[in-house]
């Protein structure tokens, strides 16, 4: 099966070398999801998701953070994923390990924006630390007063001007 389509106007080679990268993963994305694996399920995840919840309760469900990060995928509860991540996107403006949560939440997207700007990178690892330094900084610098709801469709707008070091963003796939 051969599939065609232009990236950007280019096409042919162009498209054959990003499928292949594409294709190769990124390093940096993978020792983020072997990190976050441990973390989600370590004592000091446990004692930094008990003490989140004795202030908020809607963290107080939750037996870890891998399932608190699963509870926000779900698309069938998505108004109450959205309500724990802004809890903890709230938090995470001066708290590490709440802003690592925030991150884990968000690496579906960071995956899919890591393969849109393979185009302004040399490789996916380049493209993924673009990508990934561009949602921390802005889990870490979030308006929460101005911003309560729709947490994580905030990172698309910034990765557009951060991370394609100054080229223009990707032509949407049509």
């Amino acid at each position: 099966l051969r599939v065609r389509f232009a990236v950007h106007g280019r096409a042919d080679a162009a498209v054959s070398d990003y499928v292949r990268r594409t294709r190769m993963g990124s390093k940096l994305i993978d020792r983020l999801d072997a990190e976050w694996e441990w973390l989600s399920r370590s004592r000091k995840g446990s004692r930094a998701l008990h003490r989140w919840a004795e202030q908020d309760a809607e963290l107080r469900e939750f037996h870890d953070l891998a399932e608190l990060v699963q509870f926000v995928h779900r698309r069938d509860r998505a108004c109450e994923g959205d309500r724990v991540l802004y809890r903890l996107v709230c938090r995470a403006i001066t708290d590490d390990l709440a802003a690592r949560t925030v991150l884990a939440c968000m690496m579906p997207g960071a995956k899919n924006l890591t393969c849109g700007y393979l185009w302004a990178h040399a490789d996916a690892d380049e493209s993924a630390a673009a990508v990934i330094a561009a949602m921390w900084e802005r889990i870490r610098t979030y308006p929460c007063e101005r911003r309560p709801a729709k947490i994580g469709g905030s990172s698309r707008p910034l990765i557009g001007a951060s991370g394609s070091r100054g080229r223009p963003a990707p032509a949407p796939w049509r």
